[in-house]
């Protein structure tokens, strides 16, 4: 079963220069051509994907940056719990410090916004977040609300919501919230600044819990929202015109999880991102190097070597898989102008790679 693993690993990356505000030579970063290659071939062992012999649609990347890590003496942030691009800003959620940083993508930080506690601006595990034309939503998960600040860090409005789990923009004046203990549904629907219009969907997820530091997970796809959680092999569209959810459309996994009484014990989704070529992108958690999930005791030097992306088409059928040459990445972030931002928890460090 587990033949292709006998891999060879990712070169060390040279880490004598690196900081914040240099870009970084990948080619002592990158995995070997052969490691990609069969990791790939395992990710997609579960299923027919449509574009798994088709030419063209190799995703190749370059590492051209890094932000913060533990080489830093003073860095940025700690603990990238969301990070989100908007036009060339970066925004990062640091669960270490309860706050959200607005940075540049030279990683020089232009704003920080929040603190350990409760209250307004105040923050109990901050979550993911989004952003409008003229100002910042983020999820305040524990602390039952979605603050709303403009492009300055500075609060506008508060939006109460039982254990926020991802807040989508819908517009300049609408929002949608993700929760599973909010009444009426899992996607709330709010127009700005705090009304709510509606809520719907409650997908049978195999997950039963209500109530999470990190579980839903979304974002807006034409009219409807792609809604994952993190401890479910599950995906929905949520129909935002007809408020109907759809059919689960996630492939099988490769590999097998562990489950509880309240399901999947350990997270098997990242967050859904719109990624290159306009595929809808789910990356994976961390594996070890025997191709099995990971549990919160595995060590980091036992993750495999690479992240995993699952690739699907805009009605959910599945492509393909590809690898990100770092182990134990998580939240990402694509833009078509700036690449690939991936975060490592483990590290606090974001990687930012160029599409090639």
């Amino acid at each position: 079963m587990f033949g292709l693993l006998a891999l060879p690993g990712c070169d060390s990356a040279d880490n004598s220069n690196r900081d914040n505000l240099t870009s970084i030579d990948s080619t002592s970063s990158m995995c070997h051509p052969d490691t990609l290659q069969k990791w790939s071939v395992w990710a997609m062992r579960t299923d027919d994907g449509l574009w798994e012999n088709a030419a063209g649609h190799d995703v190749r990347l370059r590492l051209i940056r890094t932000y913060g890590g533990e080489d830093m003496i003073d860095p940025p942030f700690y603990k990238a719990n969301a990070i989100h691009l908007s036009g060339d800003t970066l925004f990062v959620s640091d669960q270490a410090q309860e706050a959200l940083i607005c940075m540049d993508l030279d990683g020089s930080v232009l704003w920080k916004y929040g603190e350990e506690g409760e209250g307004p601006g105040h923050f109990t595990y901050i979550g993911f977040l989004d952003t409008g034309s003229d100002w910042i939503a983020v999820c305040d998960t524990y602390g039952e609300c979605v603050e709303i600040l403009n492009r300055s860090g500075e609060l506008q409005t508060i939006i109460p919501v039982s254990n926020p789990l991802d807040v989508i923009a819908l517009s300049d004046t609408t929002v949608a919230v993700l929760s599973k203990a909010e009444q009426g549904g899992n996607v709330h629907v709010y127009t700005l600044p705090d009304s709510l219009m509606f809520s719907f969907g409650r997908p049978s997820w195999t997950h039963y819990g209500t109530r999470s530091n990190m579980d839903l997970s979304g974002f807006l796809l034409g009219d409807s929202i792609v809604v994952m959680s993190r401890f479910c092999n599950q995906a929905f569209f949520f129909d935002m015109s007809t408020r109907t959810v759809s059919e689960d459309f996630a492939k099988n996994y490769p590999t097998e999880y562990q489950t509880t009484h309240d399901g999947v014990a350990w997270t098997v989704t990242g967050q859904p991102f719109l990624g290159p070529e306009s595929t809808l992108c789910v990356s994976l958690p961390a594996f070890n190097s025997r191709g099995e999930f990971r549990v919160s005791n595995t060590p980091f030097e036992e993750y495999a070597p690479v992240t995993i992306v699952d690739r699907y088409d805009l009605q959910g059928n599945y492509l393909d898989s590809f690898c990100i040459p770092i182990p134990g990445g998580g939240d990402c972030f694509y833009s078509q102008e700036y690449g690939l931002f991936v975060g490592q928890y483990v590290t606090g460090m974001i990687y930012r790679f160029e599409v090639i």
